[in-house]
C-alpha cells in the first residue's frame, strides 16, 4: 500500500500543477481578448481617420459650384427690367382637329 503521506504530497502536487495550467490558460484568453479588441480598436480607428482626413480634404478643395454666377446675374437683370424676352403673340386659340382618315374607303 501507499504512503499516506506520499498520496497528500502527490495530490498537493497535483492540485498545484492544476492551479497553475488552470491560471495560465485564463491569462492566455485574456491575451487573445485584448489582442482582438485591440485590433477591433485599431481598425475603427483607422476608419475614423481616414474619413475625417477625406471629409477635411474635400472641404480645402472647395465645393464645385453646381451653378453659373454669370447666368444668374443675367437672369436677374432680365426679370427685374423685362429684357431679353420673348414677346408671344396673345392667347392662343386651341383649335380642335378632326381626324381624317389616312386610306381611301371603298365605295360600293
Amino acid at each position: 500500500m501507499a504512503n499516506p503521506d506520499t498520496v497528500t504530497v502527490n495530490l498537493s502536487e497535483i492540485l498545484k500543477i492544476f492551479v497553475q495550467v488552470k491560471n495560465s490558460n485564463v491569462i492566455f484568453f485574456w491575451q487573445k481578448q485584448t489582442a482582438a479588441l485591440n485590433k477591433m480598436t485599431n481598425h475603427v480607428l483607422d476608419l475614423i481617420n481616414t474619413a475625417r482626413e477625406d471629409w477635411e480634404a474635400s472641404e480645402r478643395g472647395g465645393i464645385p459650384s453646381t451653378f453659373s454666377n454669370n447666368d444668374t446675374q443675367e437672369l436677374v437683370a432680365a426679370l427685374s427690367t423685362g429684357k431679353a424676352f420673348k414677346v408671344l403673340p396673345g392667347p392662343q386659340q386651341l383649335v380642335r382637329q378632326t381626324s381624317t382618315p389616312t386610306a381611301s374607303t371603298p365605295q360600293g
